[in-house]
């Protein structure tokens, strides 16, 4: 009877430790899979977020260097165009310029979230491999029981 215990004893070790095998081969495999699903969405944000920052960059460099001559020109032409003063026809033109600026970096900042919304499937697909995980240590604790 004793010989029988230990027997089982020993069955019952090497099915844990065949299961602990298991166990740790497979978040190996998952941590592998995690680690390249973060590599893809990092390649692809770079991807989204890369063009949107060089047009905000650009927009920023086409105010500070040709707007204030073009909308002195414009001002002037539309003074001489309408009557109107010059001062009004500076602000209205400046106005412009400031609205052009918005939309342009208002769509370079629309590429960039986007970029950086690309990590939200590593991290849902995180939470589910972490779900899983938890169910199969679960079920395996329950069956040591």
């Amino acid at each position: 009877m004793v010989a029988k215990t230990t027997m089982n004893g020993d069955e019952g070790m090497a099915s844990m430790k065949t299961g602990a095998t298991r166990i740790a081969r497979e978040l190996g495999e998952l941590a592998e899979l995690e680690v390249r699903l973060l590599a893809a969405d990092a390649r692809e944000a770079r991807r989204k977020i890369v063009p949107g920052a060089a047009m905000i960059v650009i927009a920023i460099a086409g105010l500070l260097a040709a707007l204030p001559i073009l909308m002195a020109a414009a001002a002037w032409a539309l003074a001489d165009a309408t009557g109107w003063s010059l001062a009004s026809c500076l602000a209205l033109v400046g106005l412009g310029g400031i609205a052009a600026a918005a939309v342009t970096a208002w769509l370079g900042w629309g590429r960039i979230v986007a970029g950086i919304s690309t990590f939200k499937r590593s991290q849902q697909e995180f939470v589910a491999t972490m779900q899983c995980l938890r169910r199969s240590l679960g079920a395996f604790g329950d069956r040591e029981s």
